[in-house]
């Protein structure tokens, strides 16, 4: 009884939080003139060479001063949460939707421009309103982006190396039938391991295969973390990807913040936080046990990242490739060259800074895909963290002066950088800034405070601090006396400042709409990311100590393990796996809570299994390579346990 009046009461309170606080319904707005509106593309293609299908925006104006439409149009437009509804973005077939004008086919240009015009003033006339194209860009029959050379060659370099895959795969299964003797003499052999290394049987069974280490079986959490936090992201994204698209239901996008669901896409930063934080621990703890008793020297230190680099490099260049390649030809429609084409051309021109780390430098505003800019400041971090175990190690005694040293100046410089540009403490979801991704693309904000090195800071210098804790404990049992009294404050301790974090600054922002306090929101932006790392610190802590309740069931869940060795190349494929589908759309949609679900979960499908292939033709290889060419010799006592 008292668990079903307990389910009840999480029910209501559940529908009473994620409510919409307030509701625009108008008869008025209903009779408008379309926002967003997209002739059938597909039937204006099969004009063959009359095709000419057009995305303009179209930017109204009275035609008298008492004009109902108008009034209504100006005072949703100046809600700074609502789209401009003064100017409707509408994509054409201009033969069948302009048919007075025959003589298009001729027109190019200013002429164009002047002849839809003319034709939407004509369509506009019955709402009382005119209006001035802008930013008309027209497709044909023929693609804006032909298959030039570079497409060639990359399509011939995919086509051996799937040859080679399908070879050394082959050769695999062939070895082992053969008696164990001889297959493990093919193993053991120069040869041999060069062809395991492309065979995706024996990648398959590396995959699945967990070592089962102590240090394996100690860290294990952070890897449940690394998967857990991916689908976060990749939510993120999704949510997005719906807002930046043409709707039918404009409403639902602009009452969006009035959802407290909505401080949820808020706290992005928090979570990618989690990410340096994670990264930084990993490296530390490596480092301080593996140089526990000699000396980091520079040489160390440069093999380090050059192993790193060599690792990561190949797979996220294949990705590269294919966005500066086949990307641009796999679908169409009247959205795929305003986004994918946009991503082409960016990818063209700015491909060389991803692969060198610069990207978060170098002509960022033209950034190639957005969502390597984690890549690229992870490698800042990472050689920032090589440097400080290395500065820290002979001054182990003074760590936490040096790291709260570190620590205080990055907040300072946090707050002065969110203070002086007048930043908002978050990205807050406004219609006009979430359509065409123009909340991150466009926004110096994003540039400036949420993929910038001084606002993400905080996580690398307590991952530096949390390695070495974990370093020191490494074998020690700890919570063994009050097991319960430190599960209580674990729950207490890390989710009830987390959930705050996320869920109370974005909902007094987003639903009060206070005036923009530039001290609050710096406040906000300087202390809002630490708190919260620290809190999922302790709650990791007590998990990797074997105190952690149900957390700790959820992040030392097996498949977690595996999945979580994938999340590298599910991150690389996920933008492409969202935006091809958005970009494929014909019709503005319709978008909903349940709709959100359904496409979050057929995008972290799509992105893990895209994630598997990727990691099994690329990432496993190089991998082996690389051990190949600089050997590592395994632990003591390594037990191998195949995942079912």
């Amino acid at each position: 009884m008292d668990l079903i009046f307990t389910s009840r009461a999480i029910f209501l309170l559940c529908s009473l939080y994620f409510q919409n606080i307030e509701a625009l319904t108008s008869k008025d707005y209903a009779l408008l003139p379309p926002l967003f509106h997209q002739d059938n593309y597909d039937k204006c293609m099969l004009l063959e060479k009359e095709a000419l299908y057009c995305s303009f925006e179209y930017n109204l104006q009275p035609l008298d001063t008492d004009n109902r439409f108008w009034k209504t149009i100006q005072e949703i437009s100046q809600d700074p949460y609502c789209y401009k509804h003064d100017n409707v973005r509408h994509s054409i077939c201009v033969p069948l939707t302009c048919s007075r004008w025959k003589s298009h086919e001729n027109l190019t240009g200013d002429d164009l421009r002047a002849a839809v015009n003319k034709c939407y003033d004509e369509k506009f006339h019955e709402f009382n309103l005119k209006g001035t194209i802008r930013n008309l860009k027209c497709d044909t029959d023929q693609p804006r982006y032909p298959i030039d050379s570079l497409d060639y060659f990359v399509l011939v370099i995919f086509i051996i190396y799937m040859a080679i895959i399908v070879i050394c795969t082959s050769c695999d299964i062939i070895a082992r039938s053969k008696p164990p003797e001889k297959y493990k003499a093919f193993r053991n052999s120069k040869w041999g391991i060069i062809i395991l290394s492309f065979s995706l049987k024996n990648n398959w069974i590396r995959l699945t295969t967990v070592h089962e280490t102590p240090d394996v079986e100690y860290l294990k959490p952070l890897q449940g973390v690394r998967f857990y936090n991916t689908i976060l992201v990749i939510m993120s994204h999704t949510v997005i990807a719906h807002s930046m698209m043409p709707v039918t239901n404009t409403k639902y996008i602009e009452t969006m913040s009035h959802k407290v669901a909505a401080s949820f896409i808020t706290s992005g930063p928090l979570c990618t936080s989690t990410f340096f934080w994670l990264s930084a621990t990993l490296l530390s703890y490596g480092l301080f046990s593996q140089f526990e008793t000699k000396p980091l020297t520079n040489k160390m230190l440069l093999m380090a990242f050059m192993n790193r680099y060599i690792r990561l490099v190949p797979t996220f260049a294949v990705v590269l490739l294919f966005d500066v390649s086949w990307w641009r030809h796999m679908g169409d429609g009247p959205l795929w060259n305003n986004i994918i084409g946009k991503e082409f051309l960016r990818c063209r021109k700015n491909w060389w800074t991803n692969v060198l780390f610069l990207n978060t430098i170098v002509d960022r505003f033209n950034m190639c895909s957005p969502t390597f800019w984690y890549l690229a400041l992870d490698s800042h971090y990472f050689v920032l963290v090589l440097v400080l175990v290395k500065y820290i190690k002979p001054r182990e005694k003074r760590i936490w002066t040096i790291l709260g040293s570190l620590f205080c100046i990055n907040i300072v410089a946090t707050f002065l950088n969110n203070y002086l540009n007048d930043f908002e403490a978050y990205l807050l979801p406004k219609a006009e800034s979430v359509y065409e991704m123009k909340l991150i693309v466009d926004n110096p904000q994003w540039h400036g405070q949420m993929v910038s090195s001084i606002g993400n800071t905080c996580g690398p210098i307590i991952g530096v601090g949390f390695g070495y804790v974990l370093y020191k404990t490494r074998n020690k049992k700890l919570f063994q006396k009050n097991r319960l009294a430190w599960r209580i404050l674990q729950y207490a301790l890390s989710y009830i400042p987390a959930l705050s974090l996320i869920i109370i600054p974005g909902w007094y922002i987003l639903s009060q709409k206070p005036e923009h306090d530039a001290i609050l929101a710096s406040i906000i932006a300087a202390f809002g990311r630490p708190i919260f790392i620290l809190s999922i610190i302790f709650a990791v802590f007590c998990c990797i100590h074997n105190n952690g309740g149900v957390t700790e069931s959820v992040l030392r869940w097996q498949p977690a393990y595996i999945l979580g060795r994938l999340a590298y190349c599910a991150y690389l494929v996920q933008l492409n796996v969202i935006l091809s589908r958005a970009a494929s759309l014909r019709y503005p949609v319709y978008i909903s809570d349940l709709h959100i679900v359904y496409h979050l979960l057929a995008d972290l499908a799509s992105s893990y299994f895209c994630g598997l292939l990727l990691n099994l033709l690329i990432e496993l290889p190089v991998s082996s390579l690389q051990k190949l060419l600089l050997p590592v010799r395994p632990e003591r006592g390594e037990i191998k346990k195949k995942v079912n």
